[in-house]
């Protein structure tokens, strides 16, 4: 039995509106009866995948993807910009397809920009060739192994 199929008396206690409602309640029926929902396809999606595989799958998706909100992403980067100085060394986690980091690159000496994905770091050197490419340095890695490197190397930012 699918999760529409359900009566809504059955489901009104959850006490949200109609859409959210359903949509809360297919949620819940697909992990309490993965059976419902295609098992093998929801078990590989959810379960067998690393953040690593998640993010390296998602990575072209993710680089087509405009910013949803221009105007607020430009005002705080132009707040981060303010407090940069020009020999600033600066660490990014994080960095996707590396827009942040390349706006960075020309205000500050040194950017580091790491990701766990190796096809996030490939679409963010793609993206970089021109860009302050002698300031700008893409990683693969994990925040959790930079540690060492922190260590022998310090960071302004």
């Amino acid at each position: 039995m699918n999760a529409w199929m359900i009566p809504a008396a059955k489901r009104d206690r959850f006490g949200l509106g109609n859409r959210k409602r359903d949509n809360v309640f297919r949620s819940f029926l697909r992990l309490a009866h993965p059976r419902c929902f295609k098992p093998e396809v929801q078990r590989a999606k959810e379960t067998d995948m690393t953040a690593q595989a998640f993010w390296d799958w998602h990575a072209p998706k993710y680089a087509k993807k405009p910013i949803a909100d221009v105007t607020a992403y430009e005002e705080k980067l132009e707040c981060v910009t303010a407090l940069l100085r020009s020999t600033d060394r600066d660490l990014e986690i994080g960095c996707g397809t590396g827009g942040t980091a390349r706006n960075i690159a020309p205000v500050v000496a040194h950017v580091t920009a790491t990701d766990l994905s190796a096809e996030m770091i490939q679409i963010a050197r793609s993206r970089s060739r021109g860009d302050a490419a002698e300031t700008l340095e893409f990683l693969q890695t994990e925040a959790a192994q930079l540690h060492d490197d922190l260590l022998q190397n310090p960071l302004d930012t």
